[in-house]
C-alpha cells in the first residue's frame, strides 16, 4: 500500500471477510523530527488482487512526531510557616503545552525531594536531611472532579509527595477521562506544608517534579521541575512576640530564635489548649497488636486562665489501619484427587510489618471424604447398599430391606407400616358438654388407640369415654405484706394531734417560740418542735404553715394485707374470685416507713 506517493504502508491480512474481501492491518513508519514535522493529509494507493490500481483520499490530517511538553504556571510560594503547623501555598497550573493540533493527551505524574536549607544557618533538630517528600502534599483538579477522591488522599483531599512518580489521579472511577489533559488545558495544583515540630530554617534547595506520559506512547516522558520556597521560622525571637495583651502577666521567649523556643508568661501559662500547641497525629506509622498505629499528640490546658495553669503534652497511640484478621474464602466446589473427594480455599494471613499492613495468601485444600468405591465429579459413589441398614429412609413407618445386596444392581424396598403408637392414630380430642365434678371440669373424649404397633399389619381403633378435662384448683392466699398507713399527724404540724392543722397549733408555736430545751420527755415542748431538732424556731414555723389548713391529720400505723382467692367448678367452667384481708399490726408515735414504725 502507498500512501501519497513517497510513502509505503507495511501491511499484513488482519481479518477474512469472505472469498473476495479481506481486512488488513497497516504500519506507517514516520521519518524523524527534523525531517517530517507537522500536519500531513493522507491519500491511499492500494493494488488489487485484479492488478487494478485504487486511489483512496481518506480525507483526514495526521500530526507526524508532535512535540510532547508541560506549561508550569506560577510558582510554590509558602509565606512565613511556623515549627510545627500547616501552610498552603499559591496555586499554580499545570498544562498540556503539546502542539495544539496534534491531539496527544497526557497523564500527569508528581514526585519530590528531600527539601534542604543551603545557607546551613537554620536548626534542623527534629529533620534531619530536610523536609521529606511526605512533609508535603498536594490538592489537584480537574472541572468538577478532584484529589479528594483518591483513596491516597486524607479528609482535606490532599495526597502526600513520594520520592517515586506517582499518576495524578482525579475520581476515574466516575470519570474516565477526569485524569487526562489534552493539548492547551491545565490542572490546578495546591500545596500544603506540614512543618515539622522543633524545625527551622530556609529551606530552598530540593524539587517537586511534575512529568507528562503520552496515554499512546509510553516511551516518551518530558519532565519539568520547580524550587518551593519555604521559610520555616520558630514559634518566637524576642520577648514582644510572645505579649499576650495582659498587664497582669510578664512575658518572655524562651530560647529565641531557636528551633525549641518558646513563650512564658509567668502569672497565667494558658487560656486554652490551642496556647499548648499542636494537637494531632506525629512520627511515623508503626506496628502494634498486628495494626498500624501513629502517636496522637493532645497538647492541654489545664487550670486554664488561672496562675496554676500549665500545658500538659500527653502522646498516645492511634489506630491507623485495622489490617484485619486471618480469614478464608468459601470452599471451592468438591473435587476428586487421587481417587478421594477434596475441596480448597483460599485463606489470607494478615498483619503489619515496618508500619504498613501485609496479606499473604496461601491455599488451603481439604479432605472431604475417603472414597471406599470411587470418586466422580467430586462425589463417592458406592453401591445402592451392602445391607437392610443402607436401605434406612429414616421413615420410622417403613420396613426397609436391601434386595440383591453388595451387587451393582442392589436395591432398597420400603413396605409400609400404618401406626407406630396411638398418636398415629388421631390425636384424642373433647367433644361435647363440659359438666362440674369435685370443683373440677369433665367432658367426653374422642380417643385413638393403634392394634399391632410398629407392625405391618397394625392398625387404629377409637373410643369415647368422660374424661378430667381441667382441674381449677385449691382456695389459697398469698403471704401477708406490711404497709404503712396514715400521715403521722400531717408530719406533726397537727402539734395538738385534733387532726387538722389550724390557728391552734400556730398558737401553741408562738407560745413556745425560743425554747431550746426540747424533748421526748417534754412532748418535744408540747409539739412546738416539729422536726424534733430540739428547739422552737423558724424551721418548724415553716413546716407548720407548709401543712397550714389539712384536715386530715391521722396517726401513722403498720398495716399488714394479704391477697386470697376463691377456686371451683360452675356450669361445667373454672372460676376464681379475689378478695384482700388485713388488719393493724402497731401504731406508730413518730411516722411510719417502708412497713415499719420509725
Amino acid at each position: 500500500m502507498t500512501l501519497n506517493d513517497d510513502k509505503t504502508a507495511v501491511c499484513s491480512p488482519d481479518k477474512v471477510i469472505d472469498d473476495y474481501h479481506k481486512n488488513y492491518f497497516c504500519t506507517l513508519t514516520t521519518k524523524s523530527r527534523d525531517k517530517e514535522y507537522g500536519q500531513f493529509d493522507i491519500n491511499t494507493k492500494a493494488e488489487l488482487i485484479t492488478g487494478d490500481i485504487s486511489e483512496i483520499n481518506i480525507e483526514h490530517w495526521l500530526f507526524f512526531n508532535p512535540v510532547i511538553a508541560l506549561s508550569i504556571d506560577g510558582d510554590i510560594i509558602f509565606d512565613s510557616v511556623r515549627t510545627g503547623t500547616d501552610a498552603y501555598s499559591s496555586t499554580l497550573l499545570v498544562g498540556n503545552d503539546a502542539d495544539d493540533s496534534s491531539g496527544v493527551p497526557i497523564n500527569l505524574y508528581i514526585s519530590g525531594t528531600n527539601l534542604t536549607d543551603s545557607s546551613k544557618i537554620g536548626e534542623n533538630l527534629n529533620c534531619p536531611g530536610g523536609i521529606k517528600p511526605s512533609d508535603i502534599s498536594y490538592f489537584a483538579s480537574n472541572g468538577a472532579r478532584s484529589t479528594k477522591y483518591d483513596p491516597r488522599a486524607d479528609n482535606e483531599g490532599y495526597i502526600p509527595l513520594t520520592e517515586n512518580m506517582q499518576m495524578v489521579i482525579l475520581n476515574s472511577k466516575l470519570d474516565p477521562k477526569a485524569d487526562t489533559l489534552y493539548p492547551g488545558a491545565e490542572m490546578p495544583i495546591t500545596f500544603r506544608i506540614r512543618a515539622p515540630q522543633n524545625c527551622i530554617g530556609g529551606f530552598d534547595e530540593g524539587y517537586v517534579t511534575f512529568s507528562a506520559n503520552p496515554i499512546d506512547n509510553t516511551n516518551e516522558i518530558v519532565t519539568s521541575s520547580i524550587t518551593p520556597n519555604v521559610i520555616i521560622i520558630p514559634v518566637c525571637s524576642s520577648n514582644i512576640e510572645c505579649n499576650d495583651n495582659n498587664d497582669s502577666t510578664y512575658d518572655r521567649c524562651i530560647n529565641p530564635g531557636k528551633s525549641d523556643s518558646y513563650c512564658l508568661n509567668n502569672e497565667v501559662s494558658c487560656y486554652n489548649d490551642n496556647d499548648c500547641g499542636f494537637t494531632g497525629l506525629i512520627g511515623d506509622n508503626f506496628c502494634s497488636e498486628n495494626n498500624v498505629f501513629k502517636l496522637f499528640q493532645t497538647s492541654q490546658c489545664v487550670n486554664p486562665g488561672t496562675i496554676t495553669s500549665y500545658c500538659q503534652i500527653i502522646n498516645q497511640s492511634q489506630l491507623i489501619q485495622d489490617c484485619g484478621n486471618n480469614s478464608c474464602d468459601e470452599f471451592s466446589p468438591n473435587y476428586c484427587n487421587n481417587g478421594d473427594s477434596y475441596h480448597v480455599q483460599t485463606c489470607y494471613n494478615n498483619g503489619c510489618s515496618d508500619g504498613n499492613c501485609f496479606s499473604n495468601q496461601f491455599y488451603n485444600e481439604i479432605l472431604v471424604e475417603n472414597c471406599s468405591d470411587y470418586c466422580w465429579n467430586g462425589s463417592c459413589k458406592t453401591f445402592t447398599c451392602r445391607n437392610n441398614s443402607d436401605c434406612n429412609d429414616n421413615n420410622l413407618y417403613t420396613e426397609d430391606k436391601c434386595i440383591n445386596p453388595s451387587t451393582s444392581v442392589s436395591e432398597c424396598t420400603h413396605e409400609k407400616i400404618t401406626c407406630l403408637t396411638n398418636k398415629d392414630c388421631g390425636n384424642d380430642i373433647f367433644k361435647g358438654k363440659q359438666t362440674c365434678q369435685n370443683d373440677s371440669v369433665f367432658q367426653n373424649s374422642l380417643t385413638y388407640t393403634c392394634i399391632n404397633p410398629n407392625t405391618a399389619n397394625s392398625s387404629c381403633l377409637n373410643s369415647t369415654f368422660l374424661k378430667l378435662k381441667q382441674d381449677c384448683g385449691k382456695d389459697y392466699c398469698n403471704n401477708y405484706t406490711l404497709q404503712c398507713k396514715g400521715n403521722n399527724w400531717c408530719s406533726n404540724s397537727d402539734t395538738n394531734k385534733d387532726g387538722k392543722v389550724n390557728l391552734n397549733d400556730l398558737q401553741i408555736y408562738w407560745n413556745n417560740l425560743g425554747k431550746k430545751d426540747c424533748s421526748l420527755n417534754n412532748n418535744w415542748c408540747k409539739g412546738a418542735d416539729v422536726n424534733k431538732d430540739s428547739k422552737v424556731d423558724v424551721k418548724d414555723l415553716r413546716l407548720i404553715m407548709g401543712k397550714f389548713g389539712r384536715r386530715d391529720c391521722v396517726k401513722s400505723t403498720v398495716y399488714q394485707q394479704r391477697r386470697c382467692f376463691d377456686k371451683g367448678c360452675k356450669s361445667g367452667s373454672c372460676f376464681t374470685k379475689s378478695f384482700y384481708e388485713g388488719n393493724i399490726v402497731q401504731d406508730c408515735d413518730n411516722g411510719c416507713k417502708d412497713g415499719n414504725c420509725n
